[in-house]
Parts: C-alpha cells; sequence; structure tokens
C-alpha cells in the first residue's frame, strides 16, 4: 500500500472507531442512568437531559430526579469529545455541512452537560437546541446537498447514503417541533425520536467510512 492510501486507510478507519465509540458512550450512560435505583424517568414525558440534574425538583408538571446525574453527564462530555475528534481526524475528507453538524451536536453535549437544567435552564435550553434541531437543519443541508466521503482516491460513492442521511434528518427535525412545544404531552417521546434518528445518523457514517477504508485499502495494494 502507498504511503498516501495509507494514511487515508488509517484516518478512515479510526474516523469509523471514533462515531461509533461515541455512540456506544451515549447511548451506555442513558442507559445506565435509566437504570438506577430511585430515578425519575417517564419516556413519554420526560427529556434525556433530566437524567444529568443533580438534584430532584419538579418542572413543567414532571418529578425529575437522577441518582446517577453525574456519570450521565460524564458520559456526554466524552460523547462530545470522540465526535469532535471524529471531525479533526477526517477533516476535509467530509464535507463542510456534514462537519459543522458534528461540531454542532458535540458543542450542544458539552454544554448540555456543563449547564444541568437545574443549575442553568437557560443555557441547557440553549445547547439542547444546539444539539437536536440546529443539527438536525445541518445534516438536512448535507443530506440534500448529496455530501458524501470525499479523497484523492477512486472510490465510488453509495447515493443512498445523503438520501437516507436527509430523511432521517427531517425526521429529527420534526420531532423537534413537539419536543419545543411546552403544552404537548408527547415532548419526551418526540425528543427521544429526534435523538434516535440522529444516532442512526451517526452509525450510518461510521459504516460508510469504513466501507470507504477497506475500498481504498484494496486499490491502495500493489498488483500481483
Amino acid at each position: 500500500m502507498d504511503r498516501r492510501g495509507g494514511e487515508a486507510d488509517r484516518r478512515l478507519r479510526l474516523g469509523a472507531l471514533l462515531l461509533f465509540a461515541a455512540v456506544t458512550v451515549l447511548l451506555l450512560a442513558a442507559a445506565g442512568a435509566v437504570s438506577a435505583p430511585q430515578v425519575r424517568y417517564v419516556w413519554p414525558l420526560s427529556m434525556i437531559s433530566d437524567l444529568g440534574s443533580g438534584t430532584c425538583f419538579s418542572a413543567d408538571g414532571r418529578w425529575i430526579c437522577s441518582p446517577r446525574a453525574g456519570a450521565f453527564n460524564a458520559g456526554l462530555v466524552l460523547t462530545g469529545v470522540l465526535l469532535t475528534a471524529a471531525v479533526a481526524v477526517l477533516g476535509r475528507r467530509w464535507g463542510p455541512w456534514l462537519r459543522a453538524a458534528l461540531l454542532t451536536v458535540a458543542l450542544g453535549l458539552l454544554l448540555l452537560a456543563v449547564f444541568p437544567s437545574d443549575a442553568a435552564p437557560r443555557i441547557h435550553l440553549a445547547a439542547a437546541v444546539l444539539a437536536l434541531p440546529l443539527t438536525s437543519a445541518l445534516l438536512l443541508v448535507s443530506g440534500i446537498r448529496e455530501e458524501t466521503v470525499r479523497g484523492s482516491w477512486d472510490v465510488p460513492a453509495v447515493p443512498a447514503v445523503p438520501r437516507l442521511r436527509a430523511v432521517l434528518a427531517a425526521v429529527s427535525l420534526a420531532s423537534t417541533i413537539a419536543h419545543l412545544v411546552p403544552s404537548w404531552r408527547i415532548r419526551g417521546a418526540a425528543e427521544l425520536i429526534s435523538l434516535l434518528a440522529l444516532v442512526l445518523i451517526v452509525l450510518l457514517e461510521s459504516g460508510v467510512l469504513e466501507r470507504t477504508a477497506r475500498m481504498v485499502r484494496r486499490d491502495a495494494q500493489p498488483p500481483r
């Protein structure tokens, strides 16, 4: 394998690993917080970020209490760091809208962890807007513009990938409408749908990077 092909292969595989690790950390943090004894989480009503509240209190008609708030917030921070690292590793191999989306959700998660809803509700709300609707909008534009993995290698793109990204981003963005209306009693469910759509997008991009790395590695092998 030539030097340029080897570097591209390593970066693509590392990017795929970082994205997969980010999703894994986020899901494990949420599962650990929800499974804690005495946690108060009712999925149609509760917000995911309620799991990061360090105190027990009532808000919008729901009781919020998360004994493992510290561990959950640490998971959000690590997820944000992993996503940022993936963007740094891949650089311009991703399109600008896709890079912006991943950096936006990373920043949103970091702010959600540092400013939980019981300590700084206004900053927390702004962070939620970054992490969900704004990220979804950026991913939607990325899908419409058919951004995919780019490089100097001759690897055929998969047209269905940006289209699927656009569909999932549209689902996520539409779900945030219900999430942002306080009077609707399905805010938690809507937020969960939005978050799951974003998780699927990240997993999709991780798979695309791994596929591209395999094709780069194959094409860079010297002929026998």
